[in-house]
């Protein structure tokens, strides 16, 4: 019987980062300094199941690539992950009938399992997408982490198709790098950033693929995904499926219920014994995307508004006045780079 741990909050798995002092030495880095300085030693990343803040794992990388010099460092680091390298969930996967299973399973039983990111699944007329966002993006080494993450998603594709599968598109959520061509060579695909969200993007006739040697009768992941989910955390569990719906574009409250297999009464009644309401998740799971998009694109408020379904003129949350002080007339022209800039400066200044 394979069994999936579930992490404390905030953290993840360092299988995905193992490598890292091997990757800094390889270019030419001081990979004891970068330990150092970070209190921790490269014996803690030997157990691929040991598991760290992600804000933690977000610092390692930065300071890896400031030790390297290396823009693309993540995904370097990334590329030395893979399907192998989720242990349990990897396992699991394998044991589906089809990459559209397989997947599903990744995304749901990630969503049980892991409160500090999400796994984007789905499918949309003949396209696919497999995607990845951490659920609090306000942290060091974002670029390295997203930049990581397709890269092992690529090779996750590759674990259940083949060394050659490249997607016929890719998005991520940061910056442009100074060699984009790079990205594209890496992924065999052209590369789109400053996106909503960082994803692969494929044929959907993939999903349909078959797995070899799927367990017949579904495997112990059977019915995983769908077990009852324990009151203490109920709360925390829809807080993450919102997110990981609103970053899809579908998170109305009749959706949220029609996903989780209640009715709309049932989701309020259960929201409210646990002290919160829809309205609060929802807003929540917003100002937590729309503060990913100003600190790690290019995008000006307007343009995060509109991704993000924000009214006309709305604020994009009620914090934003106090968390940018005297800015508020920056906000008056949303569509202004200018007023965006003001207001991204003034968030990295007062985050930790």
């Amino acid at each position: 019987m394979v069994s999936v741990p579930s992490l404390p909050a905030g953290h993840v798995r360092v299988a995905p980062i193992h490598a890292l002092g091997e990757l800094i030495r390889l270019l030419g880095g001081d990979s004891d300094a970068v330990f150092r300085s970070a209190k921790v030693t490269e014996r803690d990343l030997a157990d691929p199941d040991y598991a760290l803040p992600i804000a933690f794992q977000g610092e390692l990388l930065a300071r890896g690539a400031q030790a390297t010099r290396c823009e693309h460092f993540g995904l370097l680091l990334g590329d030395r992950s893979g399907i192998s390298q989720l242990g349990a969930v990897g396992e699991l996967m394998l044991k589906r009938a089809s990459v559209g299973e397989a997947l599903e399973v990744f995304s749901a039983v990630w969503l049980r399992h892991t409160t500090a990111t999400v796994i984007l699944t789905g499918r949309s007329g003949d396209q696919a997408i497999l995607g990845f966002a951490a659920i609090d993006g306000n942290m060091p080494g974002m670029p390295q982490l997203q930049d990581g993450a397709m890269a092992v998603a690529r090779n996750i594709m590759r674990g259940m198709l083949g060394a050659d599968w490249c997607p016929t598109g890719v998005k991520l959520m940061r910056r442009e790098p100074r060699d984009p061509e790079l990205y594209a060579n890496f992924f065999g695909a052209p590369c789109r950033f400053n996106a909503t969200r960082s994803e692969l993007i494929f044929s959907a006739a993939t999903l349909d693929v078959r797995l070899k040697n799927p367990d017949a009768e579904g495997g112990p992941c059977a019915g995983l995904a769908q077990a009852p989910i324990d009151d203490s955390d109920w709360s925390s569990h829809v807080g993450r499926l919102a997110y990981r719906m609103l970053l899809q574009g579908e998170c109305s409250q009749k959706q949220l219920a029609a996903v989780l297999g209640v009715s709309d009464r049932t989701l309020v009644r259960k929201l409210a014994s646990c002290g919160v309401s829809y309205q609060e998740l929802f807003d929540g799971a917003r100002y937590s995307a729309s503060r990913s998009l100003i600190r790690e694109t290019n995008l000006t408020l307007a343009e995060v508004a509109a991704a993000l379904g924000y009214k006309e003129g709305q604020l994009l949350h009620p914090g934003f006045p106090a968390l940018v002080g005297n800015v508020a007339g920056a906000v008056e022209n949303l569509e202004s780079r200018a007023a965006t800039t003001v207001i991204r400066k003034e968030m990295n200044r007062v985050s930790p």
